[in-house]
């Protein structure tokens, strides 16, 4: 499988008709009230955490914060970290 594969777009429009779309393009809304209201309870307790470990990394830590965030994303972008059934060091 390859990261940039693409989908030709006779498929995509055939899915949309058999799916029965009457000819409309675009996306579909799914998303209700409670829905969004998740999002945005999840938004500001995020902003929230970051915020205050940058204060705190600010004010009694040092360069070491940098580095373990870049671990940390390098790690959370790894598709290893995604599929819990494969140990992550073995």
């Amino acid at each position: 499988m390859s990261v940039l594969r693409t989908k030709p777009i006779k498929d995509v429009l055939a899915q949309d008709e058999a799916d029965g779309s009457d000819g409309k393009l675009g996306l579909k809304r799914h998303l209700g009230a409670r829905d969004l209201t998740g999002f945005g309870i999840g938004i500001v307790i995020g902003t929230g955490i970051f915020t205050l470990t940058g204060i705190e990394a600010r004010d009694s830590a040092g360069p070491g914060v940098v580095i373990s965030f870049a671990i940390a994303g390098v790690v959370a972008c790894s598709p290893r970290s995604a599929t819990p059934s494969w140990p992550l060091f073995p």
